[in-house]
C-alpha cells in the first residue's frame, strides 16, 4: 500500500488525470479497491501543522494570569467583611423606687444582613460610690436589627438618687458600650400615728461617738462603736483596689484595670495570650481615643486584623489594617476608609498573584 500511494502521489504531482492513473494500475494487476483508496488519500489537502511562537505563549500566560487575578479580585469583593454593630438603651419608666423594676429596651443595628449572636451585659451603677447594684445578662441575634428587652428587679434599700446603667455588647471579639441615667425616688412612708415617746438614754461622754466618722473613701464602710470611728473595707465596692467576683471592665474599670495611665493598659494587655482578654483590658480606658493606641499594639503582636476594627479614629484605623497588607493580607483591603490605601492595597494584592503565577525561570 506505501508503494501505490507514493506512486499515486507522484503522478498525481506531475499533471497525469486521476482516470489515467487508476487505469494504468488496473492495467497493472493492482486491486480496484486500493487504486481508489490511494486516489482518495492522495488528493486530500495536506495537514496543516500549530506551531506555538515564543509570541503566542507570552499571550497565553498573560490571559491566564488574567483570569487567575479576576477570580482573586472576586473572592475579596464578595469575602464579608467585619459586621459593625450600633447600640442604642432606652429605660421605659423613670424615675423608678426602691423594691421596684426597671424595664430596659436595647435596639441594636447594623448596615449588614449578615446575622451574628451577641452577648448583652447589663448592669447598675451607683457613681457616687462606684458601686454595682445588680446586673443581668442577655442575648440577641443581630442581622439588621433586633431587640433585647430586659425587667430589672432594683433592691429594696436602693438609696434615692441619679443612678447609670450601662450596657456592653459582645461580638465576634469585638465590644460596644453604650449607658443611659435614671433617677430612683424615696417611696413614701407610712405615717405612724400614736407613736409612744422613745426614754432617752443616758451615755456617758467618752462613749460618745463624733458627729460624723466618714473618711472620705467609698470603699470603706464607716461606723462609731463606743466612741471610736471604725473604718472597714467593703469586698464587692468599686475602688477598693481588689477586682473582685461580680467586677468587670463595664462595672469596676478602676479596679480590673487602669484608666489613666495608658502605657500601662497597653503592657498589661500585650501580656494576654486570650486576644479577647486583651480587647477588654484595652476598653478599661474611658476616653476611645486612648485605647486606639492599644488596640493596635495587641492587633499587632496577636497578629489578628479584626482587632484594628474597634479603633475609634479612622486614620489610625486604616493604618493598622495596611500593616497586615503590607505583610500580604489583602483580606483586609475592603475595610480601610481611605480610598487611597484601598486602592494601593488592591494594587499589592494584584501583584502578589501575579507574582506567584509567574513561571519559573529556566
Amino acid at each position: 500500500m506505501a508503494s501505490i500511494n507514493d506512486y499515486v502521489r507522484e503522478q498525481l504531482r506531475r499533471g497525469y488525470a486521476p482516470m489515467a492513473i487508476r487505469a494504468a494500475l488496473l492495467k497493472a494487476g493492482y486491486n480496484p479497491q486500493d487504486i481508489d483508496f490511494a486516489l482518495r488519500i492522495a488528493s486530500q489537502p495536506a495537514e496543516r501543522r500549530i506551531e506555538i511562537s515564543g509570541r503566542n505563549v507570552v499571550i497565553i500566560i498573560a490571559g491566564l494570569l488574567a483570569i487567575a487575578i479576576l477570580v482573586f479580585a472576586g473572592f475579596i469583593l464578595f469575602k464579608p467583611a467585619g459586621k459593625d454593630i450600633r447600640l442604642s438603651v432606652r429605660i421605659e419608666q423613670s424615675p423608678a423606687v426602691p423594691g421596684g423594676t426597671l424595664s430596659v429596651m436595647t435596639t441594636l443595628m447594623s448596615e449588614q444582613k449578615r446575622t451574628v449572636p451577641v452577648t448583652l451585659d447589663y448592669a447598675v451603677i451607683d457613681p457616687v460610690l462606684r458601686k454595682t447594684i445588680t446586673t443581668r445578662a442577655g442575648r440577641a441575634d443581630v442581622g439588621l436589627s433586633a431587640v433585647d428587652t430586659q425587667i430589672i428587679q432594683l433592691p429594696d434599700n436602693i438609696a434615692a438618687g441619679e443612678y447609670e446603667l450601662r450596657v456592653g455588647a459582645s461580638y465576634e471579639r469585638l465590644i460596644r458600650l453604650q449607658s443611659a441615667r435614671f433617677t430612683v425616688v424615696a417611696s413614701e412612708k407610712p405615717i405612724i400615728l400614736h407613736a409612744a415617746p422613745a426614754e432617752t438614754e443616758i451615755i456617758p461622754e467618752e462613749l460618745v461617738c463624733p458627729e460624723t466618722c466618714d473618711d472620705l473613701n467609698p470603699a470603706t464602710a464607716d461606723t462609731c462603736e463606743r466612741g471610736t470611728c471604725i473604718h472597714t473595707i467593703i469586698s464587692g465596692i468599686c475602688g477598693n483596689g481588689e477586682c473582685e467576683s461580680g467586677e468587670n471592665r463595664i462595672t469596676c474599670p478602676e479596679d480590673c484595670g487602669p484608666v489613666a495611665d495608658k502605657e500601662a493598659v497597653i503592657q498589661q494587655a500585650l501580656k494576654q495570650s486570650d486576644p479577647e482578654k486583651a480587647a477588654t483590658i484595652c476598653n478599661s480606658l474611658i476616653i476611645p481615643e486612648s485605647a486606639d493606641p492599644c488596640f493596635a499594639a495587641i492587633a499587632n503582636a496577636t497578629k489578628k486584623s479584626a482587632l484594628c476594627m474597634n479603633i475609634q479614629d479612622l486614620r489610625a484605623r486604616d493604618n493598622c489594617l495596611m500593616e497586615f497588607a503590607m505583610a500580604n493580607d489583602f483580606s483586609v483591603c475592603l475595610q480601610l476608609s481611605n480610598r487611597y490605601l484601598l486602592t494601593s492595597c488592591q494594587s499589592l494584592a494584584r501583584l502578589s498573584a501575579a507574582q506567584q503565577m509567574q513561571p519559573p525561570e529556566e
